[in-house]
């Protein structure tokens, strides 16, 4: 059994995602250039995906989420909100014009699917934002626990010697 006194299944068991609140501190922040190259990778596939502004949205959101993990939230607040907007869209949008009963039906509809891409790359960002928080947890951890065990800072044993 390790030092720690983790058995290498509890170790598997604590890296599994948890349901937890949204709302609470995500514990040390990122790195700023950790941070500004995980924002710059979010704002690119946002771009690449729905549009320019929101690759420039993700990217900010996803920047200030790493510096500033208590704020985690607003990208499942800013997910919720795109695709709630795409909906709002298609049923205001459906109200005002009469649309065709054929199979172009849904390409009138071209903003609400940008809105509702917006929302799925927010949820992208979300991801990048934990495996970028998980990874910095993870080494802080261990730095700890280096720290606290003085068996790992003697180095190894000296070999004995032979007469």
């Amino acid at each position: 059994m390790p030092a720690d006194g983790l058995t290498p299944e509890a170790l598997a068991l604590d890296e599994r995602p948890k349901l937890q609140l949204p709302f609470g501190s995500e514990g040390p922040r990122a790195s700023v250039p950790v941070a500004v190259v995980a924002a710059v990778v979010a704002a690119g596939v946002a771009a690449a995906i729905t549009s320019p502004a929101a690759g420039l949205a993700v990217g900010g959101a996803t920047l200030v989420t790493l510096l500033v993990p208590r704020l985690r939230f607003l990208l499942a607040i800013a997910a919720v909100g795109c695709v709630a907007t795409a909906g709002l869209y298609v049923a205001v949008h459906q109200l005002q014009i009469t649309m065709p009963d054929n199979g172009a039906w849904p390409q009138s509809f071209g903003a609400a699917s940008t809105w509702a891409w917006a929302g799925v790359v927010f949820l992208g960002a979300d991801g990048i934002v934990d495996a970028v928080l998980r990874a910095r947890r993870r080494r802080i951890d261990r730095t700890d626990r280096a720290a606290s065990d003085p068996d790992d800072r003697a180095g190894p044993s000296p070999r004995p010697t032979v007469l």
